[in-house]
C-alpha cells in the first residue's frame, strides 16, 4: 500500500501534470502555427494599403494644406480587429472543447476502476498465502493444502470461502506442467547438482497410466489425471511466472465442491505420487465473486521450480468487474462514453482533413502527432473494451451451463488488469 501511495506521488502524478502542460502549450501555440500563412498575407495586404494613397474620410492628404473632416456617417472602419476577434473566438472554443475532452477521459479511465479492489486482493492473499511462501520441496505442499488451503477454500458458509463474503465459482483446479521423463537424474545425485540444459526444460505433453506408468486403452483424456489436457481443451491462457512463461495446458485434477471431496482427492494424489522429480511447474487456480464489491477475482496460487532442485512460490491476483451494477452509475458510464467517443470521433473527422490538406507536412507538427495518438489509443481501448464484454459474457454463458467447472474467467480478468495498468 506505501508502495503504491509513492507511486501515485512521486511518479503518477507528475507525469500526468507534465503530460497537461505539454497539452496547453501546444494548443496555446496552435493558432499561429496554423494561421501563419493567413497573417503573412495580411501583413501583405495591410502593406500595400498603407503605400496606396488613402481617400478614406479623415485622412490627410499631403498635397493639399488644407484639413478636411471626416463625415460622421462614414466611421472608420479597422480592419485588423474582426480577424483577431474570430482569432480569439475560434482559440476561446478550442479550450472548452479541449477541457471537456479532458474531463471525459478522466471520467471514463476512472469510472472503471473500483476502490475494493485492493481490499479484495489483500483480504484473500491474507487468506491462502499464510505460509505458502515456506514451501520449497514439493513434500511440502500437501501439509500446507491441508491446513491452509482447504479450510479457507471451504468455510462455514456453504459455497463461500473463509471470510464469508466471497462466493467460490466452478471447481478450484490443480494444474502441473511437466518436463519429459527422459531426463531424471539417478537417484544418488542431490537435488543441488540436477542442473538442466535450457533444451532439456521442454513441457511434456504424453499420455501415461496410473503412477506415470504406460499409458492404459481404457482411460480417455477426459477424465484422466495422467493425460495431457491442452490449453485450448482447458479453456486457459499463458500465464507469466518469476522463471519463464507457462502455457494454459498440463495435467489437471479437480478439488471438488465440498472439503470431503477435496481431501480424498489430496490424500490420492499423495498416494499416487502424481507430484514427483518431473513437475516443472504447480498451479492451484479459482475463482471468487463478491457482490458486495460487485468483482471477480482470479486466484492463481504458482509453485514453480528453479531447475536446481528448490520451488518458489508466487500468487497472482486477476480482478474482473461485473457488468450488473446500478442504474445510475450504468446510466453515467455510458453517457460519459457515447459523448467522449463522439468528440474522438470529431477529432478523428478534423485530423482527416488536416491530413488530406498538408499530406506529409501534416505529421512534421508535434500537435497533429499528440492528437492522432490519443485518437489511435481511445479506438483501441474501445476495441478492449468490447472484447472484455464479450468474454465476460462467454464465461458467465459457460459457468450457466457447467457449474461444476473451474469458471475461466482468467482471459477477462487478465485484460482488465493490463487496461487497469495502462489508464494509471
Amino acid at each position: 500500500m506505501i508502495l503504491s501511495v509513492l507511486q501515485n506521488i512521486f511518479i503518477s502524478q507528475p507525469v500526468k501534470v507534465v503530460f497537461l502542460t505539454l497539452l496547453s502549450s501546444l494548443m496555446l501555440n496552435r493558432m499561429p502555427w496554423l494561421h501563419k500563412e493567413k497573417e503573412q498575407q495580411t501583413k501583405r495586404i495591410l502593406a500595400l494599403w498603407a503605400k496606396c494613397s488613402s481617400s478614406l474620410p479623415g485622412s490627410r492628404d499631403k498635397n493639399n494644406p488644407i484639413y478636411v473632416a471626416p463625415a460622421m456617417n462614414s466611421p472608420v472602419k479597422r480592419l485588423e480587429r474582426p480577424l483577431k476577434d474570430k482569432q480569439l473566438f475560434k482559440l476561446t472554443g478550442d479550450i472548452v472543447v479541449q477541457i471537456l475532452f479532458l474531463i471525459l477521459l478522466v471520467t471514463v479511465a476512472y469510472s472503471a476502476q473500483n476502490s475494493s479492489r485492493f481490499y479484495l486482493h489483500q483480504a484473500i492473499q491474507k487468506s491462502f498465502s499464510h505460509g505458502f511462501s515456506e514451501i520449497k520441496l514439493l513434500e511440502h505442499f500437501y501439509p500446507w493444502a491441508n491446513r491452509t488451503l482447504l479450510p479457507n477454500l471451504y468455510g462455514d458458509y456453504s459455497g463461500f470461502i473463509t471470510d464469508g463474503n466471497s462466493f467460490l465459482l466452478g471447481n478450484v483446479l490443480l494444474r502441473q506442467i511437466r518436463i519429459p521423463g527422459a531426463i531424471l537424474f539417478p537417484p544418488g545425485v542431490s537435488p543441488q547438482e540436477q542442473v538442466r540444459p535450457s533444451h532439456q526444460d521442454q513441457e511434456d505433453k504424453e499420455n501415461y497410466g496410473v503412477n506415470w506408468g504406460p499409458p492404459e486403452t481404457n482411460i480417455t483424456k477426459s477424465d484422466s489425471m495422467w493425460h495431457y489436457q491442452n490449453q485450448e481443451t482447458l479453456g486457459g491462457y499463458p500465464i507469466q511466472g518469476e522463471f519463464a512463461t507457462y502455457s494454459g495446458g498440463g495435467y489437471v485434477v479437480r478439488l471438488g465442491r465440498n472439503s470431503s471431496t477435496a481431501n480424498r482427492v489430496l490424500q490420492h494424489l499423495e498416494q499416487s505420487r502424481w507430484l514427483d522429480r518431473c513437475t516443472r511447474s504447480l498451479f492451484v487456480e479459482f475463482v471468487v465473486f463478491n457482490a458486495n464489491v460487485n468483482l471477480f477475482c482470479v486466484v492463481t496460487l504458482i509453485l514453480e521450480s528453479n531447475n536446481m532442485g528448490a520451488f518458489f512460490t508466487s500468487v497472482r491476483l486477476d480482478t474482473l468487474r461485473s457488468l450488473q451494477t446500478s442504474k445510475k452509475d450504468f446510466a453515467w458510464s455510458v453517457v460519459s462514453q457515447v459523448i467522449y467517443y463522439l468528440l474522438v470521433c470529431y477529432y478523428a473527422f478534423m485530423q482527416g482533413r488536416r491530413l488530406k490538406q498538408h499530406r506529409w507536412r501534416f505529421f512534421t507538427r508535434k500537435r497533429n502527432i499528440l492528437d492522432m495518438s490519443i485518437i489511435l489509443i481511445s479506438f483501441v481501448v474501445l476495441g478492449l473494451d468490447m472484447k472484455l464484454i464479450a468474454l465476460h459474457k462467454k464465461n458467465m454463458a459457460q459457468y450457466r451451463y457447467d457449474r461444476d467447472s473451474l469458471t475461466c474467467c482468467s482471459d477477462g480478468a487478465s485484460l482488465t488488469t493490463e487496461l487497469f495498468s495502462a489508464q494509471q
